[in-house]
């Protein structure tokens, strides 16, 4: 028994894309080909979205073929698995319901994809063999150029690719211009141009076809004289304007090629003549005060010596207080020094990144980052500081308590 159309032997990854490509990139064509190496294993190239996808087909553990490790039906044959998938199926996108037969098959032709599909119109049912107005890859340029070279007759067109999948846009001459629309497919899957519907068309050389009729409401010149790839044209025209067509569509290629080397070309100089930007120079602290290196200390005069112990633990209670005092004193003086540097109006208030000063004012200077992380710096050293006060606050306070109960 033969194998199937659809599957092809001895091809590889970039030849199934090329073939199912040539076929047409409708969602559901589809092709398999062998593994090599693998025997009983494929690879199913099928478009979905309007591009080529690859999946391993093989079998499981229990000798039915899986599709990227999922079952669909259970079958231990690849036909029949075809066969499952070539109908809606949960957990399948599309189903595969247009086959890429091989070479020699014998199987039915594949559908054809709309760019190879003959324009149909009542001027010029039958172009010759192998013609087509899609052009690929044409710049709007490069449309208008060869409907020019083939002729500025109301009617004249052809069909480029667009810039999304199963995008198309028309370049007709009306009133002796190139005129440029947009054909795209509705939510139901309908084709249609600049937004507007024209019939119930799914496919673009059917909707070309009702634009060739004479009289269709809403659309101003029947699409009757097709420029084809090639540069042979329908409607009159012959060898010299299909000569002077790929020559003018030629032109305006190198012209376009040489432009993008020009702006590549112009893009490298700047690049490297570019000169490195100059580092930011650092912030000035405003209103900046030299912190006091060490607070003088009041004379006191030293204590009588006396070999009462009481005494001298009361004296020694005086002298460790005195040096607190003076230690007090000094983080006091440093603390006036960061609140002066951080521009703070008192001890109690804090400072705000957001613009928002104590008080409820609105500033509008810009903070830099370098000022933000001085200020949060002495922000943190001011609380040390408080809170060092405070504890040699409560130090004095227990000496002073202790020096009285002795002298008491």
């Amino acid at each position: 028994m033969p194998p199937p159309p659809w599957l092809h032997n001895k091809t590889s990854r970039e030849q199934a894309e090329e073939k199912v490509t040539a076929a047409g990139l409708d969602d559901g064509r589809f092709l398999l080909r062998t593994r090599e190496g693998k025997k009983g294993e494929f690879v199913m190239c099928v478009v979905y979205k309007g591009k080529p996808t690859h999946h391993l087909c093989a079998k499981n553990e229990a000798g039915l073929y899986a599709v990227n490790k999922k079952t669909y039906g259970g079958h231990a044959k690849i036909s029949g698995l075809v066969a499952e998938l070539s109908t809606k199926t949960a957990g399948w996108p599309v189903p595969l319901d247009k086959p890429v037969h091989r070479a020699g098959s014998g199987g039915d032709a594949p559908a054809p994809t709309p760019a190879a599909t003959p324009a149909a119109t009542p001027a010029a049912a039958t172009p010759k063999a192998g013609g087509s107005y899609v052009h690929k890859g044409v710049s709007r340029e490069q449309a208008e150029a060869l409907v020019t070279a083939a002729g500025l007759d109301d009617g004249r067109f052809l069909c480029r690719s667009g810039k999304k999948p199963g995008d198309f846009v028309l370049c007709v001459v009306y009133k002796g211009k190139p005129t440029h629309h947009l054909m795209t497919k509705n939510e139901s899957g309908e084709y249609i141009i600049n937004k507007k519907s024209y019939g119930p068309f799914k496919k673009p050389n059917l909707l070309i076809k009702q634009l060739g009729k004479k009289g269709l409401k809403g659309w101003p010149v029947p699409l009757d004289k097709p420029v084809y790839v090639g540069g042979g044209s329908g409607g009159g025209g012959g060898d010299a304007k299909a000569a002077a067509a790929a020559a003018a569509a030629k032109a305006i290629a190198e012209a376009t090629k040489e432009k993008e080397a020009e702006k590549a070309a112009e893009v490298s100089t700047e690049s490297t003549e570019s000169k490195p930007e100059p580092e930011p120079e650092p912030v000035p602290v405003p209103n900046a005060t030299a912190l006091p290196d060490k607070v003088e200390a009041v004379a006191v005069p030293p204590p009588a010596v006396s070999n009462d112990p009481t005494q001298q633990l009361q004296a020694s209670a005086r002298a460790a207080a005195n040096a607190a005092h003076m230690e007090v004193a000094q983080k006091k003086a440093e603390l006036e020094a960061l609140r002066d540097q951080a521009l703070l109006p008192g001890a109690e208030q804090s400072f705000r990144l957001d613009g928002v000063h104590p008080g409820g004012e609105t500033s509008t200077d810009t903070v830099t980052p370098n000022v933000a992380r001085l200020v949060i710096k002495m922000g943190q050293r001011l609380s040390e500081l408080e809170m060092q006060t405070q504890q040699l606050g409560q130090i004095i306070q227990s000496l002073m308590d202790h020096a009285q109960r002795i002298a008491a």
